[in-house]
C-alpha cells in the first residue's frame, strides 16, 4: 500500500470515528446478557449445562464454516439461548489458512441465511483486530448492517492503541484474562481492571453498549502466553477473584458479561468441574438474583471514575422503585478500613443501613454522616441493599 493510499485510508477511518453516532442496541426488553464464548461441542448436553447455570447467550468460532447453520441456531433457540453469530471476519478475509478471495460475498450469503432467525441476537464481526485489520472491519460492519438488523460487535484485547476500535461496531467488547497462576491475594493482578476495563467503559462512544469478556479458564491451553515462572502454577480464578471481576464490571454500567470460554473451562477435568460447580455457577446465580432485584442492571444511577481510581475501589449506586443498592470492590491486595465520602457519587444516599445481599459477608457496614464505612479484606466485594 503506497503512502497516499495509507493516508486516505486513515483519514476515512478517522472520519467514521468522529461522525458516526447511530448505534444499534440490545433492546431493554431483553435480559442482562450472560454469555460464553466457544459453547462447544454445540449439542444438547452443552446447551442444557449452560441453561442450568443461568447462561443466556452463546457463541462458537466455527459456525461460519457451516453451509447450513440453521440446525445449530434451532438448537440454541430450543434452550432459550441467543447467539452471537460469528461471521468469520478474520478467518475468511485475512487468515492465510482459511481466507477466500470472495470473502465479502461469502459473508453476505451467510448473513442472509441467519439474519431472520429468532436465536440470532448479535453479529460478531472480528476477534481482536490489529491496526492492519481496521479497513476490513469497516467493510464488515457495513456489510453486516446492510444484511442483518441485529447489532454487531467486536472484541479488542489490551494492545497498543486498542481504543481505536471503539467506534467500529455497535457493541464494543474488551477481553481481560489476568489470572496466570499468581499467588492470592498478594500477587493477584486484579488491579488491571482499573487500567483496561474501567477505562474502556469510560471511553465508549455515547450510545454504544459495552460488554467485557472475563476469564473462565486456567490458561492450560495457552501456556505460551504465560511467563515461565508461573507455568507450573496455572489455576482457575477463585471465587473472590471472579466475584471481583463481575462486580467491578457491573459498577461500570455494562450491558452484559461474556466469559472465555466454555470449551476452555475443561468441564471434562476434575479441576474444571470444581470451578464450574463451586465458582462459576454460584456467582451466576447471585448475578441472576441481582438482576431480578435491579431492573436495567446495566444503568448505574451514580458512579465516578476518578473517585474509584483515587480510592482504589469500584463503587456504584443503583436506585430503583423496588429498592436501592450499592456495589463495592476493594480494589487492593491490602486489608483496609474504607471510609468513602458518598457526596462524590451522584444521587448516592448520605445515611443508610447496608443489608448484605447474595454472597456478601455479614459484617458491620453503614453510611453515616456522608461516609460509607466498612472493613474490607483484600479484593473483597460487596453488594448491599440500602435502607
Amino acid at each position: 500500500m503506497n503512502l497516499l493510499r495509507k493516508i486516505i485510508l486513515l483519514f476515512l477511518i478517522a472520519s467514521i470515528e468522529v461522525t458516526a453516532a447511530d448505534f444499534r442496541q440490545i433492546p431493554d426488553s431483553e435480559p442482562f446478557i450472560i454469555g460464553v464464548y466457544s459453547a462447544d461441542p454445540w449439542n444438547d448436553a452443552t446447551m442444557q449445562t449452560l441453561q442450568d447455570a443461568g447462561v443466556n447467550y452463546v457463541h462458537s468460532y466455527s459456525m461460519w464454516r457451516d453451509e447450513n447453520p440453521l440446525p445449530k441456531l434451532d438448537l440454541a433457540h430450543k434452550y432459550k439461548m441467543k447467539v452471537m453469530y460469528d461471521i468469520g471476519g478474520l478467518a475468511l478475509s485475512s487468515r492465510p489458512a482459511t481466507q477466500v478471495p470472495d470473502w465479502r460475498e461469502r459473508i453476505s450469503r451467510n448473513l442472509a441465511q441467519v439474519a431472520n432467525h429468532p436465536a440470532v441476537g448479535m453479529i460478531y464481526l472480528w476477534d481482536e483486530p490489529y491496526e492492519q485489520h481496521m479497513a476490513k472491519v469497516v467493510e464488515l460492519r457495513r456489510i453486516a448492517a446492510s444484511r442483518a438488523k441485529q447489532p454487531n460487535a467486536l472484541v479488542i484485547h489490551w494492545r497498543t492503541n486498542w481504543e481505536n476500535t471503539r467506534n467500529h461496531s455497535d457493541i464494543w467488547m474488551v477481553d481481560w484474562y489476568p489470572i496466570r497462576g499468581h499467588k492470592f491475594p498478594e500477587a493477584s493482578p486484579l488491579s488491571q481492571i482499573n487500567d483496561f476495563v474501567a477505562v474502556a467503559a469510560r471511553m465508549r462512544m455515547p450510545g454504544s453498549q459495552f460488554i467485557p469478556v472475563l476469564q473462565m479458564n486456567d490458561f492450560s491451553c495457552f501456556k505460551k502466553d504465560v511467563p515461565r515462572e508461573l507455568q507450573d502454577f496455572l489455576r482457575y480464578p477463585n471465587i473472590q477473584e471472579m466475584r471481583h471481576m463481575i462486580i467491578g464490571s457491573l459498577t461500570f454500567g455494562v450491558r452484559g458479561i461474556f466469559f472465555f470460554s466454555y470449551h476452555h473451562a475443561h468441564l471434562d477435568r476434575p479441576a474444571g468441574q470444581v470451578y464450574w460447580q463451586k465458582v462459576f455457577k454460584p456467582l451466576i446465580a447471585e448475578l441472576k438474583m441481582l438482576e431480578k432485584a435491579l431492573p436495567r442492571l446495566w444503568e448505574p444511577t451514580g458512579w465516578c471514575y476518578d473517585f474509584n481510581k483515587n480510592h482504589q475501589v469500584h463503587l456504584a449506586y443503583f436506585q430503583r422503585e423496588s429498592g436501592s443498592f450499592i456495589l463495592l470492590n476493594n480494589s487492593s491486595d491490602q486489608k483496609r478500613v474504607l471510609e468513602l465520602p458518598m457526596r462524590a457519587i451522584p444521587h448516592a444516599p448520605q445515611q443508610g443501613k447496608l443489608i448484605p445481599f447474595g454472597l456478601t459477608a455479614l459484617k458491620a457496614a453503614e453510611i453515616s454522616q456522608g461516609k460509607l464505612r466498612v472493613e474490607a479484606e483484600p479484593w473483597e466485594s460487596f453488594i448491599w441493599q440500602v435502607e
